[in-house]
């Protein structure tokens, strides 16, 4: 679904949205967790470094790639020893 970008859905609840996906995503939603990945790795590249939430997207997209997913598999290759 696109609802989240519609304007008048979009950005209401960053909280609840978040929890939404990670709740998708435990649930093995493979495109929930593929996001979910992104996430973590764009918000550890954008605060102070850390190995835990790098370690946790890779985790979600393994999951997601083991799911077929393509994306994830191409961000596991590229973000991994494989890239």
């Amino acid at each position: 679904s696109s609802l989240h970008r519609l304007p008048r859905f979009g950005q209401r609840d960053r909280a609840r949205g978040e929890a939404c996906l990670l709740r998708a995503a435990a649930a093995g939603h493979p495109e929930a967790q593929f996001l979910a990945g992104q996430r973590l790795w764009r918000r550890e590249a954008a605060a102070a470094p850390g190995l835990e939430p790098r370690l946790q997207a890779l985790r979600w997209w393994r999951q997601a790639a083991d799911a077929g997913h393509a994306r994830a598999r191409e961000c596991l290759y590229r973000h991994s020893d494989g890239g």
